[in-house]
């Protein structure tokens, strides 16, 4: 976290940065939300999911050299149960549940054609809603293109990951969000697999009370939170089925349009042949293998977007080493870059697809939208993993917390803390700051210490 100003007791603003979006999809996002009562930051967020899945492997960004990503994106949705999640992760995931039906249907009608001795038709599933650590695999290998894990219930996703042999199945989850090789080579497999550019998307909902479950120490230590996105809701309430309008034409319309966007985007074609000629691309050629000579189209930033990008991580890394040298910890930094590259990816894709924009290149203003976007998951995340600490500490400590602004010194925290109904000694205003401190809901910046949810600690 960074320290980016003095004011106090002010709350970082939630909302999605919904202007940072092309402006077909922020029309989009408007009226789902009037006549379907979706929550904008939580149909947004999906939206950049199914986005990130149609684009998949088809289009991948230079970074820097040889440093090149997909799109992929693990995402948690959060908010209590009943507050409209699992809607608007079903509207922006449609397109690819109809694109997956019709390959259903394709594969049935291969399977009654197949004759003896002929190869068996593959199956490209671009979404699994039942996971195990085998059935992604084989997902995987089976489409190139990439496929996405969506779960209702994400933490669900994580009790099968323990129940089918943990160890294998984290180490595949990380091994995926960074792109690197997936080989699998066990008796019990009919053959080996070796997938070599493995681009995985992560979605799905979680109730905000099980979040400690979620974020646990193992999750954390071997890397796993870092990687994903949360999102939790400007107001964290029940909504009423009566608010908005209802406008069925109007909601249609909208679900067209964006579905127009999804196949534009899957159906683009997104690889070269050595001769450097266009192919079809993966998700419409069910002839491609994973091992085939096919290179995927790589687009790079512009000069201007790769200057803006390098002096953004830039300073975003100093300040984390200023905060790793003050004792706080910074790991979740270290995704920060390739997190917002793809997101420049993906809404440049969109732009594209919404008729707004090239995609010969990534150009500054979606750099700038990506970093903004990425701003706000951060913002979600830091207020998320606040209120569970908070939730965990006990009533004293809240107590203390509470009457203190968002950033004092120790000198400080004595006087506020003595003159208050607390009543507290020196010596146990110290204890509690350094209990605070260690819990992660106190930052260390210099002579002070500052609340990790205040605006003083958003990041840059």
């Amino acid at each position: 976290m960074t320290l980016i100003s003095t004011s106090k007791n002010r709350q970082p603003k939630l909302a999605f940065p919904i202007t940072a979006l092309p402006k077909k999809i922020q029309q989009i996002i408007i009226e789902l939300n009037l006549t379907d009562n979706y929550r904008e930051e939580y149909l947004a967020t999906s939206m950049l999911g199914a986005a990130a899945t149609a684009i998949g492997n088809g289009c991948r960004l230079r970074i820097k050299s040889s440093w090149i990503t997909p799109p992929a994106l693990y995402m948690a949705i959060v908010g209590h149960a009943g507050n409209g999640k699992t809607h608007p992760l079903k509207a922006a995931l449609e397109p690819l549940y109809e694109i997956q039906a019709k390959r259903f249907e394709d594969y049935e009608r291969q399977m009654k054609m197949r004759r003896k001795g002929e190869p068996m038709p593959v199956l490209r599933q671009i979404i699994l809603n039942d996971y195990t650590s085998e059935a992604m695999k084989q997902a995987l290998n089976a489409n190139p293109q990439g496929i996405a894990i969506v779960y209702d219930e994400l933490l669900g996703m994580f009790k099968n990951t323990t129940r089918y042999n943990s160890g294998s199945a984290i180490e595949d989850f990380l091994s995926a969000f960074n792109s690197q090789p997936i080989v699998v080579n066990r008796v019990s497999e009919m053959q080996p697999m070796c997938i070599k550019n493995p681009c995985l998307t992560i979605i799905g909902t979680i109730q905000t009370d099980r979040i400690p479950e979620l974020i646990t120490k193992d999750n954390l230590d071997c890397g796993l939170i870092d990687r994903f996105l949360f999102v939790i809701p400007q107001e964290d309430r029940l909504q009423s089925v009566g608010s908005g309008a209802d406008n069925l034409q109007l909601s249609q319309q909208a679900k067209t349009e964006w579905s127009k966007i999804i196949n534009k985007i899957i159906n683009y074609p997104t690889t070269v042949n050595s001769a450097n000629t266009a192919n079809p691309a993966y998700s419409i050629n069910p002839a491609k293998s994973a091992n085939s000579n096919a290179y995927q189209r790589v687009i790079s930033f512009d000069t201007d977007a790769r200057k803006r990008f390098y002096e953004w991580d830039k300073a975003l890394k100093q300040k984390a080493e200023e905060l790793r040298q003050r004792g706080n910890n910074v790991n979740r930094y270290a995704k920060a870059d390739m997190i917002v590259a793809r997101l420049a990816l993906i809404i440049q894709k969109l732009a594209w697809a919404c008729g707004e924009s090239y995609f010969d290149s990534i150009d500054i203003n979606h750099v700038e939208s990506a970093i903004k976007i990425y701003e706000y998951f951060e913002t979600c995340y830091n207020k998320l993993t606040y209120q569970s600490s908070r939730a965990q500490i006990e009533e004293s400590d809240n107590d203390f917390l509470e009457i203190m602004p968002d950033s004092f010194t120790s000198r400080e925290a004595v006087e506020i803390a003595h003159n208050s109904e607390l009543r507290l000694s020196q010596a146990t205003v110290y204890r509690r700051i350094e209990k605070l401190y260690k819990s992660g809901l106190l930052l260390k910046a210099g002579n002070f210490y500052v609340k990790s949810l205040s605006t003083e600690a958003l990041h840059v």
